[in-house]
């Protein structure tokens, strides 16, 4: 491993996960109420249904964050691993920022009564992020 990393050092780019981890928890504890922030909120989100479908394209987001490392290293492709990277590192970046120097929130949670399988992973959710 030692002698794959010094020959492949920009592997060293995902180090960059424990750093955004560490960060976005203590922005996320910044702005622990609705109290002090920005409530992002439209009227036209009122209009907008619910729907539990979509909770798939939000699961479905992490696999999409972490395939494209994975076969960029297999492939030992380091020119697209360090421009997906790069992208990813500065957006993530960008956006932190701005919540920390903007703190805001969301309140668009409906209340989960519903017993279907994809109702039941949105309230699990909303418990885990909650938590």
């Amino acid at each position: 491993m030692k002698k794959y990393i010094q020959e492949h050092k920009y592997v060293l780019l995902v180090l960059y996960l424990p750093i955004y981890l560490i960060w976005f928890a203590l922005v996320e504890r910044m702005v622990p109420s609705t109290e002090g922030c920005f409530v992002s909120y439209l009227p036209l989100d009122d209009k907008i249904p619910f729907l539990p479908g979509f909770i798939l394209a939000y699961v479905l987001w992490y696999p999409f964050l972490i395939v494209p490392v994975v076969v960029t290293l297999l492939k030992d492709d380091r020119r697209a691993f360090i421009r997906y990277a790069a992208f990813i590192i500065a957006g993530f970046s960008i956006s932190l920022t701005i919540c920390m120097i903007w703190p805001n929130c969301q309140l668009l949670r409906p209340a989960v009564v519903d017993t279907m399988v994809l109702f039941r992973t949105v309230a699990v959710l909303h418990t885990w992020l909650a938590g």
